[in-house]
């Protein structure tokens, strides 16, 4: 079963905000057992395709069942169609839930919709690029420089080149995050 959604959506018991895999495992179970579930995730923008211009598309579930999606996919031999794996659904739908907040709410950027996210228990592997994070980030010689107003396109580089340090660190991102805020910051309030 493959979920093109992406957002979040509030369970009707728990009142928590979930994501679309998880209503799908926590509230249909036939299907949930029925059927491997996948998620696809962006950026993935059909008038993109329709025009020709390339587009990305993650794949997130079981390595297997994702892998056969993704082979499916790449075999319409679309030169513009660039389709990766990944293992972590909760994590792909997040970003497309970051991507949404926004793109629809005026004047909120990827750091405060990345605390949002984190704040509502979502987001554990998005970054919070703040002056503090960036200023370690370049002590630590991840990033070359601290700019001093990254764009839409500097924060997602700068962002993944965190996610790839925390990797090769084993730190979890969220734990390398208020790790460094903390460095520079000293202090940990809420």
């Amino acid at each position: 079963m493959i979920s093109p959604l992406k957002g979040l959506i509030s369970d009707e018991r728990t009142k928590q905000l979930i994501t679309p895999s998880q209503l799908i495992h926590n509230h249909l179970y036939n299907l949930g057992q029925k059927y491997q579930v996948v998620c696809f995730g962006g950026p993935f923008f059909d008038v993109d395709i329709a025009l020709g211009k390339p587009v990305c598309l993650t794949v997130a579930g079981k390595r297997r069942t994702a892998g056969m999606i993704r082979d499916h996919l790449l075999m319409f031999n679309r030169k513009e169609l660039n389709a990766y794996y990944n293992f972590d659904m909760i994590g792909v739908e997040a970003c497309g839930a970051l991507k949404n907040v926004v793109a629809n709410i005026k004047g909120l950027g990827y750091k405060e919709a990345s605390h949002f996210l984190r704040n509502i228990g979502l987001g554990g592997d998005l970054a919070i690029l703040d002056r503090h994070i960036l200023k370690n980030l370049a002590l630590l010689g991840v990033i070359d420089e601290v700019p001093a107003s990254p764009s839409k396109k500097m924060y997602l580089e700068i962002e993944k080149k965190m996610i790839d340090f925390s990797r090769e660190a084993k730190i979890p991102m969220s734990h390398l995050d208020l790790l460094l805020w903390y460095k520079e910051a000293g202090e940990v309030f809420k």
